[in-house]
């Protein structure tokens, strides 16, 4: 068994070379077949040299990328809501803060500002996924309609032409029900809030589902969309979703 080391690699290539030649072993074929196996155990030979080393910059810049795509794995860049927020019923319904809602691309700056002391509403910087949900457990097997309270800022873009949708089902298993809004109309003013719009409810005419009487799942899911048209839009502010008792006709 040959022991291919630095010294003799350049004469088994020599070898290697006259023997396919000549064809003095059994086939080319055979040697064809052995020299992925050869050229695997030269880089090893290679690597392995303390003739040849690898210029530890190289090695440290691979550990820093390996270190940076753990961070990046470990920070999520979408916003679950806060669980640990409670939403109390007022005025026959529920109006659920930002914090409490799941917010696609949120954890990532570049793409959204999540709520302050200061300025306590989520504002789009920028997307073409725009996708908000949040979820309310609903005792009462009623009619609810359901809202989210927005405005726009000064600098709103992509909104032309490019409708949202408000959609809500109940329980997991449950179908959709959907309503189209537009953004486009609405005008900016400059108010003491650092200007932007006023705040505005959509869609016009609340989205409107009656919970099933029959489903154990009492829980609405709701959400407010633009996964279609691929458009990158921003400066939407959501305020808050609402979700309250459609009033009774007689």
């Amino acid at each position: 068994m040959l022991i291919f080391q630095r010294g003799n690699i350049y004469i088994f290539l020599v070898l290697l070379h006259k023997t396919l030649i000549n064809g003095s072993i059994a086939s080319q074929a055979d040697i064809y077949s052995f020299c992925p196996f050869f050229l695997c155990y030269l880089y090893k030979t290679l690597i392995s040299s303390r003739d040849i080393s690898i210029p530890s910059q190289t090695i440290e810049k691979k550990k820093a990328r390996k270190k940076e795509k753990r961070i990046q794995m470990a920070t999520k860049p979408h916003y679950d809501a806060d669980t640990s927020i409670t939403v109390p019923e007022r005025d026959n319904g529920f109006s659920i803060p930002p914090r409490k809602l799941n917010i696609v691309w949120g954890n990532d700056s570049r793409y959204w500002r999540l709520p302050t002391d200061t300025n306590p509403y989520l504002e789009l910087i920028q997307v073409s996924w725009l996708e908000v949900t949040g979820s309310i457990e609903l005792v009462e097997k009623e009619q609810y309609e359901v809202t989210f309270e927005v405005s726009l800022a000064p600098d709103a873009f992509g909104w032309n032409g490019c409708p949202v949708y408000v959609m809500a089902k109940f329980g997991k298993k449950g179908k959709y029900t959907w309503k189209r809004a537009t953004l486009d109309k609405a005008t900016t003013t400059t108010t003491s809030t650092g200007g932007g719009s006023s705040t505005f409810s959509i869609p016009d005419q609340p989205l409107k589902i009656t919970a099933p009487a029959s489903s154990s799942d009492s829980t609405l899911y709701f959400g407010l969309y633009e996964v279609w048209s691929g458009k990158w839009k921003g400066g939407l502010r959501i305020h808050d979703a609402l979700v309250k008792k459609a009033p009774k006709t007689n």
